[in-house]
């Protein structure tokens, strides 16, 4: 009870004194909501965007978001603070990660929407739910190709990889990527040895093998193996004989 008039002491003493005074709401989405858009995370800096809509009653001149994105790690990735102009509902606004700062992931969006009937008068708040959203590392294309699909015992055959990293543009050649051969044997994938080799600037690369079956159907593929930079792929198969 003393706690009680203690607050109600203060409250009252805040509003005779005529200053402004930011009233929390405890609902949360009916006044507004942000959505964050997954995507992928290149390994630059960029803008990430997110959407956001406001809804809040009294048609108030003064409406405001402000948030916070929490990186995967729990730390603080970015911040923004939205006015959306008193006409509009909705709009967009954007987060800026840079890599290697920031991690890949699942984001969180946290903050809260302000609005009054100015910008000077005394405000209201509510929590906006969490939004989440997920960024995720480039993937990478694997193909690879024979000399001859048919060769003789004891035959080199040459296998190029070539290697192509995603990018904001399209696909691009993934270079210096490392790749490596592999054979079904018994029902799984095995490497071959031998079969290892670092792309060049073209993002291709060519390794040389001896064929050491006899004339039976073997069935191989590519990988580019994973790097911080960007996700493993595998090739389609590749049927010898």
């Amino acid at each position: 009870m003393a706690v009680r008039r203690l607050f109600l002491g203060v409250l009252t003493a805040v509003l005779l004194l005529g200053g402004p005074v930011c009233v929390p709401v405890q609902a949360a989405s009916p006044y507004g909501s942000v959505t964050g858009i997954s995507g992928v995370l290149y390994d630059d800096c960029g803008s990430y965007p997110f959407r956001y809509s406001v809804d809040v009653p009294g048609g108030g001149d003064y409406r405001a978001l402000n948030l916070q994105l929490v990186a995967p790690d729990g730390s603080q990735a970015d911040t923004a603070y939205v006015v959306p102009d008193a006409n509009l509902a909705s709009g967009t606004g954007a987060f800026r990660l840079c890599r290697p700062t920031d991690p890949y992931g699942t984001y969180t969006i946290r903050g809260t929407v302000e609005w009054a009937p100015t910008v000077d008068a005394a405000k209201t708040s509510a929590p906006l739910d969490d939004a989440h959203f997920t960024m995720r590392k480039p993937s990478s294309r694997t193909s690879v190709a024979a000399s001859t699909r048919r060769p003789a015992y004891g035959q080199v055959v040459a296998y190029r990889f070539r290697s192509l990293l995603e990018e904001p543009s399209g696909y691009a050649p993934d270079a210096f990527a490392w790749v490596h051969l592999e054979k079904r044997v018994a029902g799984r994938w095995v490497r071959v040895k031998g079969g290892r080799a670092m792309t060049h600037g073209t993002g291709a690369v060519t390794v040389r093998l001896r064929y050491l079956a006899h004339h039976h159907r073997t069935w191989l593929r590519a990988v580019t193996e994973p790097s911080p930079r960007y996700a493993r792929s595998v090739s389609p198969p590749l049927r010898l004989w």
